[in-house]
């Protein structure tokens, strides 16, 4: 079990049962016990009296006078009587069905095994007793009493009783248990959606007010929940202004760098056009970090207010791959797009061309040469979700690290070369484009070789 309020619930609930169960098997036990002892005493008397009666009524006028003290027995006294002979007979009902109990009192008559002190058996809510009744000229009878069974606390430990007060106790045990669960699980599964939306980036997210007015450690927890989601979007949302604000400084003096490189290119000789070039290129190089970093922004910010409409997949990944083609000519590598049909997905376009964009040709960035980079359009069975899966066969990653190449500026150390490797904010800008359109992006090594990453978006 791994749900919280489950455990909680049953611990607390098998423990109320539990207790309860012990409860009333002991007070079956005691309390039984010590009231039936006391009304054996208190009735030994009285049981005396009746015996002493039926024998002087059977004195003085044989059966006929047990039969009248036994009717007066049963209408005053509420004492039911039964005479048995020898051969097993009511004598004072004859047309009527002997109990199997009186049987039994008979039969141990008839072994000799008689108790020497009262034992009385309950029967119909009477207490059954026996004792030989001697007649003159009669043979040895067996007189049976059914005792009125009524001492006072007597209903406490009646089958019925004992019944309603377990199904009492379960009623309490359950409405309690679910009560004290639900209490102490239910800030737990508060907090944690909060974590999950705060791990999706939600930095806003907060939960102390939402638990109302509790003043224990679950509510401390959330306080400091609060604080620490509050620090962190004090942080991100600096680093996220620097970010931009640095960006967007920076294009201006790159602006005017370029300027004056075309004017120096006009005026100087062929032996500087050489480091005119180079210093063009890095100028180029700058630009496009800078756009990306702009890009980055912009997508961590969110994409309320921009306005969604169906995007065909297969669509764009064919003019993606096309224009990813024709600047991946002069390293002879060519990029195929498979699997085309209608993959249609609600969504902002420029992001979507954008993730799949980075994801492309950062794949042509690390194939070999002389490869082809496969892009697959297809529509999975399973969810009817679309995916862009992308192939190159170029070095792989090492798995511990497979995780990280979404990381903004993250590269893996056979990158690090400008020959070779971007500035590492590709797949960080197609990471949170999808994300934003409630999809995924996953990255494996290929089996037979290359790295393969996926693109995974509603359908």
């Amino acid at each position: 079990m791994r749900n919280l309020f489950v455990k909680i619930f049953l611990w607390f609930w098998v423990g109320i049962v539990l207790v309860g169960v012990a409860f009333v098997a002991s007070s079956l036990w005691t309390t039984r016990r010590g009231l039936e002892e006391g009304w054996r005493h208190r009735v030994a008397g009285a049981l005396r009296l009746y015996v002493r009666s039926v024998v002087d009524a059977a004195g003085r006028d044989g059966l006929a006078g047990i039969v009248r003290t036994a009717e007066r027995l049963e209408k005053d006294e509420n004492v039911v009587v039964f005479v048995v002979d020898a051969d097993g007979h009511d004598l004072l009902h004859p047309d009527r069905k002997l109990p199997s109990i009186v049987k039994h009192f008979w039969l141990r008559e008839q072994e000799g095994r008689r108790h020497r002190s009262p034992h009385f058996v309950p029967w119909r809510g009477k207490m059954l007793v026996a004792r030989p009744l001697l007649v003159e000229g009669q043979p040895p009878l067996l007189l049976v009493l059914g005792l009125p069974y009524h001492p006072g606390l007597a209903r406490l430990v009646e089958p019925r009783t004992l019944a309603l007060r377990l199904v009492a106790i379960l009623a309490i045990a359950t409405v309690l248990c679910f009560w004290l669960a639900r209490y102490l699980s239910a800030p737990v599964s508060h907090l944690r959606r909060a974590t999950a939306e705060l791990a999706d980036g939600n930095l806003s997210v907060r939960v102390a007010t939402d638990l109302g007015g509790r003043h224990d450690e679950i509510a401390d927890l959330a306080r400091d929940f609060d604080r620490m989601a509050e620090r962190l979007e004090e942080l991100v949302g600096s680093q996220r202004r620097l970010l931009r604000d640095v960006s967007h400084e920076l294009r201006s003096p790159l602006a005017r760098l370029n300027v004056a490189l075309e004017l120096a290119r006009q005026e100087c000789d062929t032996r500087a056009s050489e480091a005119l070039e180079r210093m063009q290129l890095e100028a180029d190089r700058l630009n496009d970090l800078i756009g990306q970093l702009l890009e980055l922004t912009r997508l961590e910010g969110g994409a309320a207010g921009r306005e969604r409409s169906e995007v065909d997949l297969a669509e764009l990944a064919e003019e993606v791959a096309a224009d990813a083609a024709f600047e991946a000519k002069p390293r002879r590598v060519e990029v195929c797009v498979t699997g085309l049909g209608r993959a249609v997905t609600v969504g902002i376009e420029p992001l979507l061309r954008s993730a799949v964009e980075n994801v492309v040709r950062n794949a042509v960035r690390f194939t070999a040469e002389g490869t082809t980079v496969e892009v697959e359009v297809r529509q999975e069975e399973e969810d009817g979700a679309v995916a862009v899966v992308v192939h190159d066969h170029g070095p792989g990653i090492p798995e511990e690290q497979l995780e990280r190449i979404f990381e903004p500026f993250f590269r893996v150390e056979s990158a690090r070369e400008r020959g070779s490797g971007g500035v590492g904010l590709g797949l960080a800008i197609a990471l949170r484009a999808v994300g934003l359109h409630g999809g995924r992006v996953t990255a494996r090594n290929h089996p037979d070789g290359g790295l393969e990453v996926k693109l995974r978006l509603p359908g």
